[in-house]
């Protein structure tokens, strides 16, 4: 690629997308330490508050707890219990839980080390196997089956001197055998995944099989363009059993609306999706949640009251999600339809609070 045409892209990629996501892709794949010292906790809590998982009992999401640390919350919500795991100059993040209610997924990186790897746990007696190690990045594990897994990932790649990774593809994982990639679409970001009723929704931009948020990287970014794009792709199971899906066509976003949307899940039965749909307010970026019927007409829009909201989970008929506030998470459940919600979690984000919640400890082979 032409030098010229080589920044093109680097400015469409930093001028349209969201920033957030893409320096937490730069961020758990370089060792990053001294950015997120100079940035401050609060701006590392901005860039892994999207990180989000929930069950029917349980809830887990990824903490600050120092510069080059970040551990897990693991919230019982039948019992009320609050338990956290992290180790010192660790990376826990991606949390995913299995629909049976048994097993934890996530992603573990020992800074300043660049191997990821991806830790299964059960719940009960909290016993832990490492199932996957890899240099190249490892995003959003979604288990399609107790031991198949979803993931995106990309190998770094040395450009004009800088390691980059920007050729994420969906990879599924089946344990005891080698990842097998499913995909070809070289997108420069592909992250969270999410598997329900039978369809893949997941967010990406910026690659030849995909039709991202404006299909161009023009510069400066057209005004009829600006006032609705999305990073939401669909995609059946069916169609990645073991294919490597090449697009004849770039494919089309999905929930075009004013604001930027990303971020999605899909219902049990596929026939709705909770998103997020970054707005800004008065100077201040939110990203707010939006709730969409099949007909991707949207059915509820909740605003974020400080900086966002996580990755919306549905759990059942309702949606649950974490947000942001300036001194705390607060983990709410919304009612599918009409206006009901419910908080079920506050939590202080303060080190101090954080640390003294009773800690979980890994076990067994991880």
């Amino acid at each position: 690629m032409a030098a010229g045409a080589h920044m093109r892209r680097r400015v469409g990629i930093l001028g349209a997308a969201v920033i957030a996501v893409i320096l937490v892709a730069g961020y758990l794949y370089r060792g990053a330490a001294s950015f997120v010292a100079a940035s401050g906790l609060e701006h590392y809590r901005h860039l892994m508050v999207f990180d989000f998982a929930a069950s029917e009992k349980f809830v887990s999401f990824p903490v600050v707890l120092a510069p080059d640390t970040a551990g897990l919350i693991l919230f019982d919500r039948t019992t009320g219990d609050r338990r956290i795991v992290y180790d010192d100059s660790v990376i826990m993040r991606s949390p995913f839980l299995s629909s049976d209610g048994k097993r934890l997924l996530f992603v573990r990186r020992k800074v300043p080390h660049d191997e990821k790897e991806l830790i299964s746990c059960m719940i009960s007696g909290w016993m832990c196997e490492i199932i996957h190690k890899t240099t190249a990045t490892l995003f959003s594990p979604v288990e399609i089956a107790p031991d198949v897994i979803l993931y995106s990932s990309s190998p770094l790649t040395r450009v004009d001197g800088r390691m980059r990774a920007d050729h994420h593809d969906l990879f599924m994982l089946k344990k005891g055998s080698p990842p097998v990639r499913l995909t070809q679409f070289d997108a420069y970001q592909l992250n969270p995944i999410s598997v329900r009723g039978g369809h893949v929704m997941f967010s990406a931009f910026h690659g030849p099989g995909l039709r991202g948020y404006s299909g161009t990287d023009v510069i400066p970014v057209p005004s009829a363009e600006a006032a609705a794009r999305s990073e939401i792709f669909r995609l059946d199971l069916a169609d990645l059993d073991g294919r490597d899906i090449v697009p004849k066509q770039p494919i089309k976003p999905h929930y075009l609306i004013a604001g930027y949307s990303s971020h999605a899940s899909v219902a049990d039965n596929g026939d709705h999706a909770a998103f997020l749909n970054r707005r800004n307010r008065q100077g201040q970026t939110h990203f707010n949640l939006a709730i969409a019927d099949s007909t991707e007409k949207i059915i509820q829009y909740i605003e974020a009251r400080g900086f966002g909201f996580s990755r919306p989970a549905f759990v059942g008929r309702s949606i649950v999600a974490n947000e942001l506030l300036p001194d705390r998470y607060e983990v709410t459940e919304f009612a599918l339809t009409g206006d009901r919600r419910r908080v079920i979690l506050q939590l202080d984000y303060s080190v101090d609070a954080l640390k003294a919640l009773p800690r979980l400890s890994l076990s067994g082979g991880a």
